[in-house]
């Protein structure tokens, strides 16, 4: 998901009315976030930035989710070195947005222990929160994007006590950079994006689907995938997930 909209990106499309998809946790704008990436590119050559989603599944089929943005590395001083020469105001914008989306996800019937945490030293994000089943993870999910589930929409997430499933999004992400493509001034900067999935699994995995960059844990427990978008735009690549344990 091409969480521009911090990590966690919402998406109408033409096909499904009222359907989105994960892509971010707020409003972040595409171009937003070209801003950033591009101030990065200029002071650091091989800058990155770096957007995860992290899942944990529990025996029973509850578990927590992590969505998070990072901009080069944990311990990076470069945001703290570009807010003295750049206006970082919008990321008054990704605090304001991130506050709205823990309070929609307080009030959502399954989902508990909502946190965001933001550290603008290292340009790091993180909205994290648990969810008592799927329904419930994907009905909030809808509620931050302002929309209410309903069975005619897909579900992002497929979790049981056994399988767990992630829908392939990249045809989704490709529409919103079509969207937002006058605020693109380049599209190299694609190369410095990279999505990150990972997931922590209650047993070890016994069949995976997914795609070919897909790493496996010691224990068979950790699944995670990597791409760079320009990676993702350029293969079209099918990032659904399926994993049996």
């Amino acid at each position: 998901m091409l969480p521009f909209n911090f990590p966690v990106m919402f998406l109408k499309v033409d096909r499904y009315q009222d359907s989105f998809i994960i892509g971010d946790m707020l409003k972040f704008r595409l171009k937003k976030l070209v801003l950033l990436i591009s101030l990065v590119s200029i002071i650091l050559l091989q800058g990155c930035i770096e957007i995860v989603e992290e899942i944990s599944v529990h025996e029973d089929a509850s578990g927590s989710m992590a969505l998070s943005v990072s901009a080069g590395g944990k311990n990076n001083p470069l945001m703290a070195f570009i807010s003295q020469f750049a206006d970082m105001s919008f990321l008054d914008e990704i605090r304001r947005n991130a506050d709205h989306a823990s309070q929609v996800l307080k009030l959502q019937e399954g989902i508990s222990k909502v946190k965001f945490t933001e550290n603008r030293r290292s340009g790091s994000m993180v909205l994290t929160f648990d969810f008592k089943d799927d329904r419930s993870l994907n009905q909030a999910l809808y509620a931050v994007g302002g929309y209410e589930k309903t069975i005619f929409q897909p579900n992002i997430y497929r979790i049981t006590k056994h399988k767990f499933v992630r829908k392939n999004t990249t045809g989704w992400m490709m529409k919103l950079i079509k969207q937002e493509k006058e605020n693109i001034p380049d599209e190299a900067i694609f190369d410095l994006v990279e999505l990150k999935s990972v997931y922590h699994l209650p047993r070890e995995a016994e069949r995976i689907n997914a795609p070919e960059n897909v790493a496996v844990s010691n224990n068979k427990q950790t699944i995670t995938s990597s791409n760079y978008v320009s990676d993702l735009i350029d293969k079209k690549t099918n990032t659904r997930i399926k994993i049996r344990y």
